[in-house]
């Protein structure tokens, strides 16, 4: 690391998004805790057309078949 990444993790005391608690430098938005929760939540989601996975669904919305749209790739619901 960086002595400007050093500083800036001591003055700006990043704390998870989740939980609130105090980051480790190595960590980014979530605490290693709130991280491994999102991962396990993310691989039990599944669509409730084609039952796959919601990081392998490409299965849109009805707004979106409106619009031409029919396959849509996404990463996990919102």
């Amino acid at each position: 690391m960086s002595l400007y990444t050093d500083i800036l993790y001591y003055l700006s005391a990043p704390k998870c998004v989740c939980c609130g608690n105090r980051l480790e430098r190595s960590e980014r938005a979530l605490c290693k805790k709130c991280h491994d929760g999102y991962l396990e939540t993310k691989s039990l989601a599944k669509c409730s057309h084609c039952l796959h996975d919601f990081t392998e669904c490409t299965c849109s919305n009805d707004y979106l078949n409106t619009h031409y749209l029919h396959k849509l790739i996404k990463l996990f619901r919102y």
